[in-house]
């Protein structure tokens, strides 16, 4: 707390407990895993949290989403703090990768990239010159803070970083689908579907069973 350039006031905002399930990134800050104090941080209601721990005493948790900007050193960070041990790597491929929907091929290619990234399934990301489908943007956009700003099409089934961060910046253009909701066929085998909660809540979203 010696670091932070803000005033802290005991918060009228209610502690939330956190759900009886794993902890990510949908789940609002407002859920804590564990007791202490809600304090408002120059204002900002309900954007610090200071943990009842001894050994913590010293830190306030605050709210990455109540702020405007956020940096790690000099280099300005999107959608949520980085994880130092999350990993994603792009892997270009001669696989034969073939996306369908219902039947309909959406797109194939034999130059896919596939993205592996902790915790996710792994996706493949096409040329743009092998999507098969309009490729008109909606008006949903999602920002990764490994990747950036994702811009999506068809239904928000599939999607592209158009310009992404320089980690990835391989993905420039290329298109990749939920294949959690779609069905993906790499050398001509059909992949089953990626399982989990994301993959859960996205087949909820679409009204698709497993």
């Amino acid at each position: 707390m010696a670091e932070l350039r803000a005033s802290l006031t005991a918060s009228a905002a209610p502690a939330t407990p956190a759900p009886d399930t794993i902890l990510h990134p949908g789940i609002p800050f407002a859920a804590h895993s564990c007791a202490g104090e809600v304090v408002d941080v120059d204002g900002l209601v309900g954007a610090g949290f200071r943990p009842d721990d001894a050994e913590l005493a010293e830190y306030v948790v605050l709210d990455f989403a109540a702020v405007d900007e956020w940096y790690e050193e000099d280099e300005r960070l999107v959608s949520h703090p980085r994880e130092p041990y999350h990993r994603v790597a792009t892997r270009p491929s001669s696989r034969t990768v073939r996306i369908e929907q219902d039947g309909e091929v959406l797109a194939e290619s034999s130059r896919p990239t596939l993205v592996f990234e902790t915790n996710l399934p792994t996706r493949f990301y096409l040329p743009r010159d092998d999507i098969r489908v309009e490729l008109a943007p909606t008006e949903l956009q999602t920002f990764c803070a490994y990747k950036g700003a994702a811009t999506y099409y068809r239904d928000n089934l599939l999607w592209s970083y158009l310009e992404p961060l320089k980690e990835v910046r391989e993905l420039a253009g290329l298109v990749a689908f939920y294949d959690d909701v779609l069905d993906v066929y790499v050398d001509g085998i059909r992949r089953d579907r990626p399982q989990g909660f994301v993959a859960e809540a996205l087949r909820q979203e679409f009204g698709l069973s497993s």
